[in-house]
């Protein structure tokens, strides 16, 4: 148990040396491995600019993107994780700071002759028709999916 404890730390210790000795951050000299856990959305959104900010500001430092799980928020609590980019909605305990970032729209394709083809879709009208599950989270449903689950 100890040793496992112990691993677990071991990143962390040169970080908390830091903060109690009252060193500010400095991006150029910096080693530190970031770790952060988002969404396949999140990704195609963020990653390009930030990999490039990090590589030219911090280019010793490491960011490792690891894929959204249902624990998360217990991996962001316990310091498994340096951060998340999630979606909206899926509940954040008291002791995190969050903040929106970005919004976004879902929206649907149909052809031109489909009798969706109007301006607005009411998911009553969108549920009648059969529809694409694309399957993103190794197994798990969607917030849309699981949202959906809960309609008659």
């Amino acid at each position: 148990m100890s040793e496992r404890l112990l691993r677990e730390l071991e990143p962390l210790l040169p970080r908390l040396e830091g903060i109690l000795q009252g060193r500010g951050f400095d991006p150029a000299s910096s080693y530190d491995r970031f770790r952060m856990a988002m969404t396949d959305n999140a990704c195609m959104i963020f990653l390009p600019q930030l990999v490039g900010r990090v590589s030219r500001d911090a280019p010793h430092a490491e960011i490792e993107v690891l894929p959204w799980t249902e624990v998360y928020l217990d991996d962001l609590r316990s310091g498994r994780i340096d951060t998340v980019i999630s979606v909206v909605g899926l509940g954040v305990h008291r002791s995190l700071t969050s903040e929106t970032i970005f919004t976004d729209k879902f929206v649907c394709m149909v052809s031109t002759h489909h009798p969706l083809n109007v301006q607005r879709v009411s998911l009553q009208q969108y549920l009648k028709y059969r529809h694409v599950v694309v399957a993103v989270m190794a197994g798990q449903q969607t917030l849309v999916d699981r949202r959906w689950a809960t309609f008659p």
